[in-house]
């Protein structure tokens, strides 16, 4: 749940209307289920932001305000439906609550951070949660077949170090305020030192990007790893060349009533490239016939919620739908592939909502 999309995906995304499909609905279910999990409104979170590390390739950040949400709960109640889940959304929340005993309105944001560059060959990601929790809480809610971690310090915070059955090893950082930093042993170091004063935020073009995405439930920016880009279109066998790769994506998620909505924002490296990638997404939308489409083909249902518009370097898409319409257009989708949302995974929400302490 802490990794973005990859430029695999942004770029199959401009070139199959099929795959455009099912990568809007998976940011849908990415961007309302992952923050569906969270608490009560905690407002912005300036200090989680200004902790992420330097030279980080991706941010995202979510907002708890999502809980009370009409539209959200109206799609995870769809989903959990369709996979076959006997609870709704909001009785395995209860129960989370029961079990851990920690109070999901306590719980305030969640920001987590990776370089994807070198995502492959060395993992790099962390995660920091500003909570009312303490230490002992989330230790108490954790795994009881998970030993104890080890306790240490550094740069005068306290750590806690595990190692999972790969070998693996994760660092907990407590800054003794409700607030945690989770992840890599090198991600938690650079979240420690930059919380402290010792090292940089991160900035450049990607602060500036994240800086200037709208207020959601989830917004996100990250840097496109053109080798990825490349790699796809060789396994692909099609010229990389044939649509310009993006710089830099953005993405924020919020609720309008009842329909949700995801704006998306790629910019590129000069104004004749936004100008060519716009046309290749519109040529993407454009319906295959002279008549508009079958509106009750699933396809035409998501690209009719989908409207493009370029300016400068920059093209966004934006994607709004209401809820119980995407709960449908989902299920639809599935079908078309020839599976159900049993075997979609959707049904592992109700078991992996904490997921902070271990």
């Amino acid at each position: 749940m802490s990794r973005l999309p990859t430029a695999t995906g942004v770029y199959e995304f401009f070139t199959s209307d099929r795959v455009l499909a099912v990568f809007l609905a998976g940011l849908l279910v990415f961007g309302a289920g992952c923050s569906g999990l969270l608490g009560d409104d905690g407002g912005g979170d300036s200090a989680a932001i200004d902790s992420v590390p330097e030279n980080v390739d991706g941010v995202i950040h979510f907002d708890s305000g999502i809980i009370q949400d009409d539209a959200t709960v109206t799609f995870m109640n769809g989903l959990l439906e369709m996979s076959g889940e006997n609870q709704t959304y909001q009785e395995i929340l209860d129960e989370i609550e029961s079990e851990s005993d920690l109070s999901m309105e306590d719980f305030n944001s969640a920001t987590t951070f990776m370089r994807l560059e070198d995502y492959e060959q060395e993992e790099y990601a962390g995660m920091i949660v500003d909570t009312e929790w303490t230490w002992e809480q989330l230790q108490e809610a954790g795994d009881e077949e998970v030993e104890d971690p080890e306790e240490d310090e550094y740069n005068g915070v306290t750590v806690y170090k595990s190692t999972d059955e790969t070998g693996q090893e994760t660092w907990a950082a407590d800054f003794g305020d409700g607030v945690f930093a989770f992840g890599t042993p090198d991600a938690v170091r650079d979240t420690i030192d930059t919380r402290e004063g010792d090292a940089n935020s991160f900035g450049g073009e990607l602060r500036t990007a994240y800086d200037n995405v709208e207020d959601g439930y989830m917004k996100a920016a990250f840097i496109v790893p053109e080798e990825e880009v490349n790699q796809a279109s060789e396994e692909a066998g099609v010229d990389a060349n044939y649509v310009p790769t993006p710089q830099i994506m953005t993405m924020t998620y919020y609720t309008n009533g009842e329909t949700m909505n995801l704006d998306t924002q790629m910019t590129l490296a000069s104004e004749e490239e936004a100008e060519q990638f716009s046309q290749v997404v519109g040529a993407t939308l454009d319906p295959p016939s002279n008549d508009g489409g079958n509106q009750a083909d699933p396809f035409t249902r998501l690209v009719d919620a989908i409207s493009v518009e370029q300016d400068g370097e920059n093209v966004t898409i934006d994607f709004s739908m209401a809820a119980s319409d995407l709960v449908d257009l989902i299920e639809q989708l599935a079908q078309s592939f020839g599976g159900g949302m049993g075997d979609s995974g959707f049904s592992s929400v109700s078991t992996s909502a904490p997921g902070l302490a271990g």
